[in-house]
């Protein structure tokens, strides 16, 4: 049954985004050579993806009432395992995730920790900035945390480098910057399938303070700026056509049916393609 209750608490796309985040902060590195890639990689995908387990199980345990509405399908709404062992199994996850980072360095470990500790700033009161228009700045800020896992991770095991501190390069920098950014402003498309719930919840974001209309017409004006920020850094015609095309789609998308999962998949096929770009010039 605790398989089946983890299977339902995984959130799949966005545990890949997180992977990616990470991944993406080992490719700007450049060390793919220092005690080879494929470890620290295993290690900081493993580690990563507990985190967001961890995330999701933390919201998920103080949010039922919400879900009630807007997620019945959730174990803990269909009354499949009792919160004190939902507990137990976040618990869990955040245990195993530190422990997983642990092997990645100093900053990893921190920068994971950081994570958990925006979980809970999240979604557990008295603090649950979930309730609050800025609370889409946590999520950017993990996102963020996870790009900085991956650009500081070193297998310290074979290095004896457990307090590695790369040097922060101003492409790093500016990737941090757009990372944190972008998925400030992402949210806000998910969160468009829970207006009801949140309003009758009582929660503060863009929908509920504006009107739904309203709301959906300020999100989908982002979208494309939210696609542009690559070219930040990749300036190509290709990487013009490439962001504005997809950034275009998916705003008419978002605005005709109100559907994150499309907008969600371009953003997936357009960092898979500045994710390639970055491995092959590096």
């Amino acid at each position: 049954m605790r398989l089946s209750v983890i299977k339902k608490s995984v959130r799949g796309a966005r545990t890949v985004h997180f992977i990616l985040m990470g991944l993406a902060g080992m490719l700007v590195s450049g060390r793919w050579d220092t005690g080879g890639v494929l470890i620290p990689s295993i290690l900081l995908c493993t580690s990563i993806a507990f985190v967001w387990l961890f995330t999701t199980m933390v919201n998920d345990a103080f949010d039922m009432e919400i879900d009630r509405k807007a997620h019945p399908e959730r174990p803990l709404v269909r009354g499949e395992i009792t919160l004190e062992e939902y507990r137990r199994l976040y618990i869990t996850a955040g245990t195993l995730s530190l422990f997983f980072s642990l092997f990645l360095g100093f900053i990893p470990l921190l920068s994971i920790a950081a994570f958990m500790a925006l979980a809970y700033l999240y979604s557990v009161p008295p603090a649950r900035v979930r309730d609050r228009p800025y609370a889409t700045i946590i999520i950017g800020s993990a996102s963020s945390l996870s790009f900085l896992a991956g650009y500081s991770a070193l297998f310290w095991p074979f290095s004896g480098a457990f307090f590695y501190i790369p040097e922060f390069s101003s492409e790093f920098i500016t990737l941090f910057l757009i990372i944190l950014m972008a998925l400030s402003v992402s949210p806000l498309i998910n969160a468009y399938h829970d207006i009801e719930a949140d309003s009758e919840a009582g929660v503060r974001n863009l929908y509920t303070i504006t009107g739904p209309k309203k709301g959906k017409a300020l999100v989908t004006s982002l979208i494309p700026l939210l696609f542009s920020l690559p070219l930040i850094l990749f300036h190509s015609l290709a990487d013009l056509l490439v962001c504005l095309l997809s950034g275009f789609v998916a705003a008419f998308w978002f605005f005709r049916y109100g559907g994150s999962r499309t907008v969600f998949l371009l953003y997936f096929l357009v960092l898979s393609y500045f994710l390639l770009l970055l491995f092959f010039s590096s």
